[in-house]
């Protein structure tokens, strides 16, 4: 089950769609704001999930079909990543997404079901880079893997190689 962003150096290939329930939302921008607040902090590669609870009645075939939670996610560098959300059971739907830059994140949740119940999230949280004690550790969090620059074997997005 991949449910992560794209590599850093690949641009998003699938904006979200447009469709006239999400895109009619009025949500409040998703641009980072100064706030006293500390922000909750995932690490650079590491996993961010937010779960979205949807307290209608659905059928199995409703969940599948008709129920859709999308997210965007807005770098520090202002990038904008689109991701689709999953049904985890229940009435529980999660979105997970990896953050590619060290910084501060902003996101946006948006649900809605064949019925125009929508619900809406945002947030924000910072990205820190993994410590050195941590790569050690796992090498995931060099990043995601990609073709090295001759195209004859893996990286990390660090360009450490990956070895089997």
């Amino acid at each position: 089950m991949t449910l992560f962003a794209p590599s850093c150096n690949e641009a998003p290939s699938d904006p979200l769609p447009p469709t006239g329930t999400l895109s009619d939302l009025p949500i409040a921008s998703a641009t980072p704001t100064q706030t006293s607040e500390p922000l909750p902090e995932v690490m650079q590669w590491g996993m961010f999930e937010k779960a979205l609870q949807l307290t209608g009645e659905y059928t199995d075939e409703q969940r599948y079909q008709e129920i859709t939670v999308r997210a965007e996610f807005v770098g520090p560098d202002g990038r904008i990543y689109p991701v689709n959300g999953f049904w985890d059971g229940g009435d529980i739907w999660r979105v997970r997404f990896a953050p590619v830059l060290p910084g501060e994140w902003a996101y946006t949740l948006e649900a809605a079901d064949g019925q125009d119940s929508l619900l809406a999230q945002n947030g924000r949280f910072l990205a820190t880079p993994p410590t050195a004690n941590k790569l050690a550790q796992n090498p995931n969090y060099r990043g995601f893997l990609k073709l090295s620059e001759n195209g004859r074997y893996l990286t990390y997005a660090d360009g450490t190689p990956f070895f089997w």
